[in-house]
């Protein structure tokens, strides 16, 4: 892991800790928000549909809503963000999702939208991880949004 926010160290260093065999990804069966408490507020979830490859919001934590000022839990990406799919972050959670790869991106927003032009974030630090109910299949991504102006 590059240098990173202490938060995003811990939840990639949580992650690794719940592999259930060194073969086969953790699920989210294997996490329990009572394992991260401090790190809640800025952890949030997408489920992962596919057939067409999408992406919903199922929890956004206090921080991330505080942040963009927006209530997301629920809702799809591609509705919340209408350009997300030609936004290089659709890439990003496209490795996560199809290729089980562990995404991290510290730097201007990748999706510019009005909600960061008017929050005047300057650089965003994020992290996704694949987590896989059968250990296989990327079924949710395990994330971990910093906001700094």
């Amino acid at each position: 892991m590059p240098p990173c926010d202490k938060r995003i160290g811990e939840l990639y260093r949580y992650w690794l800790s719940r592999w259930p065999a060194p073969d086969l990804l953790p699920g989210r069966q294997h996490c329990s928000p009572s394992d991260i408490p401090d790190l809640l507020p800025w952890v949030w979830l997408a489920d992962v549909h596919r057939n067409p490859l999408r992406f919903k919001y199922r929890l956004v934590g206090t921080a991330c809503v505080e942040a963009t000022g927006s209530e997301t839990t629920g809702r799809w990406l591609d509705e919340v963000h209408p350009d997300f799919r030609a936004s290089a972050l659709h890439s990003h959670f496209e490795a996560v999702a199809e290729r089980a790869q562990v995404s991290h991106y510290r730097g201007r927003p990748l999706y510019i939208s009005a909600i960061y032009e008017a929050r005047k974030w300057k650089t965003l630090e994020r992290l996704i991880l694949p987590l896989a109910r059968d250990g296989l299949n990327v079924d949710m991504l395990f994330c971990l949004t910093t906001f700094e102006k």
